[in-house]
């Protein structure tokens, strides 16, 4: 019978396995790429003057590009301490990023950012109510919120010899939430494993 691991085991085990210390395993680098690419950058930008936070900054893949752009600060956050001491490998030459070990619900920060994103993460997260006002929360007004949906729904996905529960979304169920947590959808668009949503956090609907 094959045993279940928590997204923080799963991690930090993708880590401790590869034997290289700098490089990301290309197998998981071009396996995460699927969810994003250049449609998901472009909705970012622009960048530069602003404060940007990644939930589930990894290793930095995504960090290193949003770097490129150029940006005020850059914040990123991860449950898991293998992966975000390496990622502190890969941006040791970027004054202006700040990271944190930790769980974006229970985590407390000192400001509020212009851009929050997140691919690859919203699926590990049972409660998606309290995740979307928490990121409400660390917006400032008319911030953006940019997210990956994965197109799989299973429950559970298996990796090597265990498994990981999951919590998929729709474009649906993750648009609602949004719009009941003050947030507007304005832009949803398609690439081969997800589904990309750009939300504005606004003061009034109407």
């Amino acid at each position: 019978m094959r045993k279940f691991m928590t997204v923080q085991e799963h991690y930090d085990m993708l880590i401790q396995n590869e034997n290289d210390p700098v490089n990301d395993p290309p197998k998981l680098k071009a396996y995460m790429d699927l969810w994003d690419g250049e449609t998901f950058w472009n909705l970012i930008q622009p960048t530069q003057g602003k404060r940007i936070l990644e939930i589930g900054v990894g290793t930095g893949r995504c960090a290193l590009i949003t770097l490129s752009f150029g940006c005020k600060e850059f914040w990123g956050i991860d449950i898991s301490e293998k992966t975000i001491e390496r990622a502190k490998q890969h941006m040791l030459n970027y004054s202006n990023v700040k990271l944190v070990l930790g769980d974006i619900l229970t985590t407390d920060f000192d400001d509020q950012f212009d851009t929050i994103y997140s691919t690859l993460t919203f699926f590990h997260i049972e409660n998606k109510q309290e995740l979307v006002k928490k990121i409400n929360s660390l917006l400032y007004d008319q911030g953006q919120l940019i997210v990956s949906i994965e197109k799989d729904s299973k429950k559970v996905f298996e990796y090597d010899n265990y498994n990981v529960r999951a919590f998929p979304d729709t474009v649906s169920s993750i648009s609602d939430i949004l719009n009941k947590c003050g947030f507007k959808v304005t832009d949803i668009r398609e690439v081969e494993k997800a589904s990309i949503l750009r939300a504005v956090k606004v003061t009034n609907l109407s």
